[in-house]
């Protein structure tokens, strides 16, 4: 059966630790996270595979999936992981799809909101690639907040998107701004009654970020 293409929002499973060893009582083995995939797809030489975005802040990720027609309905089942595409082919159609206009794809929209990525700036002409890029630029912030080792930007990025700053604590607001500059950024138009929406696109638009790639597929 041919392999095909298709995107996915996976939870994030295991404890990051060790936990009980079940085949040795009394041991302890290691549970790192991972995508909830990892319990269908594995490297079996049948060319089956996935690559993922990590989300260091929020317990999420979205990958790209390459496996079996048959599998992909036997992942779409499970409640954990929530297609974000349909199945394509080959990386030419699913470019296809990605250079279409997603204003109308509202459970996309709606699902990248609830995860921390704002779909406030989404216009009529927006395309999904334009919009999938966002979400991975709002990945790698939090990727470069866990790098720093500062646990009050992580909070940060778990917040709702519309939290005002002035409901965070001083500590987190004051460690906010000090990364923002540290980029290089001002952080003068920021005040009590901005939005933790308003910073992270500030931090999208304005920070020289890389361009991104999900596996073979260039986003």
């Amino acid at each position: 059966m041919a392999l095909t293409y298709r995107m996915y929002r996976t939870h994030r499973i295991g404890t990051g630790g060790l936990i009980p060893d079940l085949k040795e009582p009394g041991a302890l083995r290691s549970d790192p996270y991972r995508s909830a995939l990892d319990d269908y797809i594995s490297t079996d030489g049948t060319g089956q595979t996935f690559w993922d975005w990590v989300h260091d802040a929020r317990p999420i990720r979205y990958a790209l999936v390459l496996c079996e027609s048959t599998k992909h309905d036997v992942l779409a089942a499970d409640a954990r992981i929530v297609p974000v595409s349909p199945q394509f082919t080959d990386l030419p159609a699913m470019h296809a799809w990605l250079d279409t206009e997603v204003a109308l794809d509202v459970a996309l929209l709606n699902r990248l909101e609830n995860d921390g990525c704002s779909a406030a700036w989404v216009t009529g002409s927006t395309t999904r690639r334009q919009l999938i890029r966002y979400l991975m630029h709002v990945h790698v912030i939090s990727q470069d907040a866990r790098r720093v080792k500062v646990a009050e930007l992580l909070s940060f990025l778990t917040q709702n998107l519309d939290t005002r700053l002035g409901d965070l604590p001083t500590t987190v607001r004051q460690r906010v701004r000090t990364w923002i500059e540290a980029k290089g950024l001002t952080t003068t138009q920021f005040n009590n009654n901005s939005t933790v929406r308003e910073v992270l696109h500030y931090l999208r638009e304005n920070v020289d970020w890389p361009t991104l790639h999900l596996g073979p597929l260039v986003i």
